[in-house]
């Protein structure tokens, strides 16, 4: 791999870890559950 190629996997890694928060955080808003919505917001902290 040359630099190119391991900066664009980082910089791929970071979105995705990026994306999952945002999914987690808008889980949370929609959960009514207090146990889900606990969950869905550590796993966005994560």
């Amino acid at each position: 791999m040359n630099n190119a190629d391991v900066m664009n996997a980082l910089k791929r890694s970071v979105q995705t870890e990026k994306n999952a928060m945002n999914f987690y955080q808008i889980a949370a808003s929609h959960m009514t559950d207090e146990g889900a919505i606990k969950t869905f917001e550590l796993l966005a902290r994560e």
